[in-house]
């Protein structure tokens, strides 16, 4: 049964989480890194253009916004969705007239639904959030029946939160995979997303980087190993990946690595130095600092707060 929904004003929540350098920072549980939030579009006034640390699926509930990127801007009405990947600058700026703005924010790492996922569904997933700026705006217009099947899903993800149990986190990652299927399919009937990026070889090429990347991370790897097993010079490799993940392949293995770091801490005793090179990091000083660039915490801290959310959950 879904709940009533709580609006919260998003410039409260918001704003103290963003860095000098322009990052938008969320507090997830790092044990499960999801979250749905209901906003008041209330602003005062605007904040700057902000990189979130994280995906995001945005729901006009009422009202009408501006979203806006480096590329450029557009009105969102009732109904539209936004997917917002994290190398996207963004903001919902203030708009004409005075009628109720509200939206419905679903946030989460990937790293939530990757396990066990192959590399094609991964691509197909992910694809909306990693084309970067160049996609702007990835809009899916609320005239749909996906938009109203996704607002749902994102409220029955609403409901099962705070994931206390295993049988709530096991629906939680069901209903996101079920909305990460459809506005993919979205997107790709519609062919918002550029026929050479998603042609049957580039796909290929892609998924085999990745199996790659799941096999092999471990141990050392080098772009112009994943070129080769792309069959692509070092250029093309490095444009085509970067086209399509957003990011290029050391930052995507790094990300990669990082995860498995975490469930690492997460779930084991093992020692800093041996989770670094369980997960292909040679040197501890090295794996320190890689990731507290992709989780903002040291290793140590990311396995106490893990813990201790544990315990807080456990308790309630």
């Amino acid at each position: 049964m879904l709940r009533e929904l709580k609006w919260e004003s998003a410039l409260r929540v918001i704003e103290p989480q963003i860095t000098n350098q322009g990052r938008h920072v969320w507090p997830f549980n790092p044990s499960f890194p999801v979250d749905v939030r209901f906003f008041l579009l209330n602003r005062q006034h605007d904040i700057p253009l902000v990189r979130p640390d994280h995906l995001e699926v945005i729901y006009i509930e009422s009202g009408e916004v501006v979203y806006e990127s480096r590329n450029g801007q557009c009105l969102l009405r009732k109904g539209d969705i936004v997917v917002v990947g994290d190398s996207v600058s963004h903001r919902c700026r203030k708009s004409v007239g005075s009628s109720l703005k509200r939206a419905a924010v679903l946030l989460f790492l990937p790293e939530l639904i990757l396990d066990g996922v192959s590399g094609a569904e991964r691509l197909k997933y992910l694809m909306p959030f990693k084309m970067g700026e160049c996609a702007f705006p990835n809009v899916l217009a609320g005239s749909t029946a996906t938009s109203v099947e996704v607002f749902e899903l994102i409220q029955r993800i609403s409901s099962e939160l705070p994931h206390t149990s295993e049988r709530s986190r096991l629906v939680i990652k069901s209903y996101l995979k079920m909305i990460l299927a459809l506005v993919a399919n979205h997107f790709l009937n519609a062919q918002a997303i550029s026929p050479p990026i998603l042609d049957g070889t580039s796909v290929l090429r892609l998924e085999a980087v990745l199996k790659l990347v799941e096999n092999r991370y471990p141990t050392a790897l080098t772009v112009e190993e994943a070129a080769d097993i792309a069959g692509l010079s070092r250029w093309q490799f490095m444009h085509l990946f970067k086209r399509v993940m957003g990011q290029s392949f050391i930052s995507y293995l790094h990300h990669f690595r990082i995860g498995k770091a975490q469930d690492l801490l997460a779930s084991t005793g093992m020692s800093l130095v041996d989770v670094s090179f369980e997960t292909g990091f040679c040197d501890q000083s090295y794996f320190g600092l890689i990731f507290r660039r992709y989780a903002h915490m040291t290793p140590l801290g990311y396995r106490r707060r893990f813990f201790e959310s544990r315990q807080s959950a456990a308790s309630n």
